[in-house]
């Protein structure tokens, strides 16, 4: 004989058998459908397609695995991250570009130059690569602009500047 409240339930009804052989359940999930024991004892569940888990990388992890296993890192002056779909975010800080990023259209005029500010060959000009790679000079006084010197827009100093802010900003 058992106390009461220690006694095994015995179910009586197929509604109760089915719960019972379901862990307890009314109701449960099974992968992404809904399943619930039915009045006659029988199990009935929703027959969506579930999509199975993914069993590699999510895009984040795959964004970290290119990028060195960084979740940040340094991009010139900038820092960039990456984003929770995998994109890559980065600062849009105007700075020098490195030697170690992909080469720019500045980095091929100092390059063709060799320098950011260099002399025409008559020595009648001062040029300079700007920021987006177009080469501005100043005319300095001098009586003629000599063959050797590069086609390129000769501005006063005023205009130099107005043109270098006008890149810039």
């Amino acid at each position: 004989m058992c106390a009461t409240t220690h006694c095994p339930v015995t179910p009586s009804t197929p509604f109760e058998v089915c719960v019972q052989k379901n862990g307890g359940q009314e109701i449960w999930k099974r992968d992404c459908n809904t399943c619930q024991c039915t009045s006659q004892g029988s199990v009935v569940c929703t027959a969506m397609h579930c999509t199975p888990p993914p069993t590699g990388p999510n895009a984040f992890e795959k964004c970290v695995q290119q990028n060195g296993g960084k979740q940040s890192w340094k991009r010139d002056c900038n820092v960039c991250s990456c984003l929770p779909d995998g994109a890559v975010g980065c600062t849009a800080l105007s700075c020098t570009p490195s030697t170690t990023t992909n080469v720019t259209s500045i980095d091929q005029c100092v390059k063709e130059h060799g320098g950011l500010v260099w002399k025409s060959t008559d020595g009648c000009q001062t040029c300079s690569c700007m920021p987006d790679g177009t080469k501005l000079c100043i005319k300095q006084n001098c009586t003629s602009i000599g063959s050797g010197t590069t086609r390129v827009q000769i501005l006063s100093v005023g205009a130099l500047a107005s043109a270098m802010a006008a890149i810039l900003l």
